[in-house]
């Protein structure tokens, strides 16, 4: 299919020193979607943390990733149902690319049965001053 457009903003705010709980809001194709994440770093599980709830589906997305080796990519798997496979859970994951203080990149991408991670979605956020 051809590449989708959209576009929306993400609102974020620290809570305590911890968590980072962003908004999100875009339209595609006439519709829009609404969002809440939350992410943060649990120091027992060495990891990051958090959650995903929109207004598309009924699925609350769990996640927990790493920073890689840069320190300028967070990458969040979470599993959630298979669009592509009706009643079939597979794992997804959230890359954010850190490329200056007022771009990220975003990625998400979803585990195929072969064991291939396929990008499903990119983005650019840009920071509004």
């Amino acid at each position: 299919q051809p590449p989708m457009k959209s576009a929306g903003s993400m609102t974020s705010r620290m809570l305590g020193g911890f968590w980072v709980i962003s908004e999100v809001s875009y339209e595609t194709e006439g519709s829009t979607m609404n969002a809440i994440q939350t992410i943060g770093y649990d120091p027992a599980k060495k990891k990051y943390v958090g959650t995903w709830v929109d207004s598309a589906t009924s699925h609350m997305w769990n996640y927990e990733g790493t920073v890689d080796e840069s320190g300028k990519v967070l990458a969040l798997d979470a599993e959630g149902p298979n669009f592509m496979a009706d009643g079939k859970m597979t794992t997804f994951r959230d890359a954010y690319e850190f490329k200056s203080p007022d771009l990220i990149i975003s990625t998400s991408s979803i585990l195929m049965d072969d064991g291939k991670w396929v990008t499903f979605m990119t983005g650019e956020m840009r920071r509004v001053k």
